[in-house]
């Protein structure tokens, strides 16, 4: 969550000149609602039921695209597994400290955040990071992006495909 896959992502297809696939955005869409109003609504586990058809179905209509997904997409279903093999995946890595400076403003626009700030906030970030590790880790690269700005960040993604 905050790490810029939606920025970066965008850019990168310009660059590649595939299309870009905001895997929320579709969610959003299909649903008419915001992603926090999904989970507080009907829960996680009917978000990422919805999460998994809706990958499956952009998998399945169409090539050619870079598609940002959720953070927990891929950790879910081992849907990292299947990304895998239909492309190639990026992590783009953050610091805890990087990811709640960029989240403490909307957190509670993110729902696994739920509000929180301070000390709470860096502790979920923390949590949320060692959980997802293992699957964040099959991702055919990783990229940090504590350091970077948006332009280099997106300079060291080309590069990897081209």
């Amino acid at each position: 969550m905050g790490v810029g896959k939606t920025t970066i992502g965008t850019k990168l297809a310009e660059a590649l000149g595939y299309r870009f696939v905001d895997l929320d955005k579709i969610i959003e869409e299909k649903e008419q609602m915001k992603i926090a109003e999904i989970f507080s609504a009907k829960g996680e586990e009917y978000f990422r039921n919805l999460e998994k058809d809706t990958y499956f179905e952009l998998v399945a209509t169409m090539d050619m695209m870079v598609m940002a997904t959720g953070g927990g997409t891929p950790c879910f279903f081992n849907l990292i597994d299947d990304m895998n093999k239909q492309g190639r995946t990026v992590y783009l890595k953050a610091s805890v400290q990087t990811l709640v400076q960029r989240n403490e403003a909307d957190s509670n626009q993110r729902p696994l955040l739920s509000d929180s700030k301070g000390a709470d906030l860096e502790n979920k970030i923390e949590d949320m990071l060692q959980y997802r590790a293992s699957c964040y880790e099959k991702a055919h690269h990783t990229v940090e992006i504590n350091h970077f700005s948006l332009e280099k960040s997106l300079t060291e993604i080309i590069k990897l495909f081209i």
